[in-house]
């Protein structure tokens, strides 16, 4: 099992979106190649560990797929 972690920065005003965000499940396992991922808030931060066989592969698949990855 390898891990992927994504970091980013939260807008002064984008705390409470990300939490309610970070309650909710928005994966699904079985079409997403997740093994398992865990989510860390604070109010200036927000990182995402993804456990996966194939990092590689997913990150490919998020960065390139038009609605997770919009811009």
């Amino acid at each position: 099992m390898e891990h992927f972690v994504s970091t980013a920065r939260l807008r002064t005003d984008a705390y409470q979106r990300a939490h309610a965000l970070g309650a909710t499940d928005h994966v699904d396992p079985d079409g997403s190649g997740l093994e398992r991922f865990s989510i860390f808030l604070s109010h200036t931060e927000v990182a995402v560990v993804f456990e996966t066989r194939e990092p590689e592969h997913l990150v490919r698949r998020l960065v390139n797929d038009p609605i997770r990855a919009p811009g």
